[in-house]
């Protein structure tokens, strides 16, 4: 029984079914981690775009748009 012998074997193949489902299952949980982060930053981004809006917004009806330059967009 030589080396190519047992790339034949039945152990063989279910070590292959075991590695592939193993780096399968690693490869899925990135991109659903990557997925995951991509939601979560573009929803904070989202946040943030409409609490400049709320500023801008309540400066101009307090009066104090003159005032406040750095919120002019």
């Amino acid at each position: 029984m030589g080396i190519t012998d047992c790339f034949d074997c039945e152990c063989y193949r279910k070590e292959q079914e075991k590695t592939s489902i193993i780096v399968g299952s690693t490869v899925g949980g990135v991109v659903l981690l990557a997925g995951a982060l991509v939601l979560f930053g573009y929803c904070w981004c989202q946040r943030a775009k409409a609490q400049e809006k709320t500023a801008m917004l309540t400066a101009k009806m307090t009066g104090y748009d003159d005032e406040v330059g750095y919120l002019d967009f």
